[in-house]
């Protein structure tokens, strides 16, 4: 148990230092005031795969809720199906979730023009909670962990949330998801 509350401790803390989350120093001490972006953890390489970054960037490029610098999980979808040759955006079209649906599902969602892809904005609580969720979820893999597309989708679907509400209508479950990755690596 010991062994397991200190991993995750420091999953939780690589988190909050890499997605801008205030943070406890440990899952339940006091705030330490640390914050950082997006960007610091993508530009270390070995935490998200090539094509992770690519959906990342991408979805940098949309804004939702007049928020123009912080990504959200709409954003993040549209990330995962503009790489069309991922595992997310196979398994998001197979259950019927493409561009089209994700921009009626969520009108405010605007693409910025003359908008170069970039990893420099913050992410909102959602978004980093769903990545921490996909890690946790995959916490028996080999670390330290390369995020990819499957798994960025895993923490939206596990995360509560209204992605992950959206998700479910279309018949994902975060176990069985979690399933099909395992059987897939």
């Amino acid at each position: 148990k010991e062994v397991y509350t200190q991993r995750l401790n420091a999953l939780w803390f690589y988190w909050c230092e890499s997605y801008r989350i205030q943070h406890p120093k440990s899952l339940i001490g006091a705030n330490c005031g640390h914050s950082c972006n997006l960007a610091n953890c993508a530009a270390m390489g070995h935490k998200f795969t090539p094509a992770a970054r690519r959906v990342l960037a991408e979805a940098a490029r949309w804004m939702s809720r007049g928020d123009c610098d912080t990504l959200h999980a709409p954003e993040l979808l549209l990330g995962l199906l503009s790489e069309t040759e991922c595992r997310a955006a196979t398994m998001l079209l197979a259950r019927g979730i493409d561009c089209a649906g994700v921009i009626a599902r969520w009108p405010s969602l605007k693409r910025r023009e003359n908008t170069p892809a970039t990893l420099s904005g913050p992410c909102s609580r959602d978004v980093a909670a769903s990545l921490q969720a996909a890690e946790m979820r995959l916490v028996e893999y080999p670390q330290p962990l390369a995020l990819a597309t499957e798994y960025i989708l895993l923490g939206l679907v596990a995360e509560p949330g209204e992605a992950a509400d959206w998700c479910e209508e279309h018949g994902f479950d975060a176990d069985e998801l979690e399933a099909e990755i395992h059987r897939l690596n």
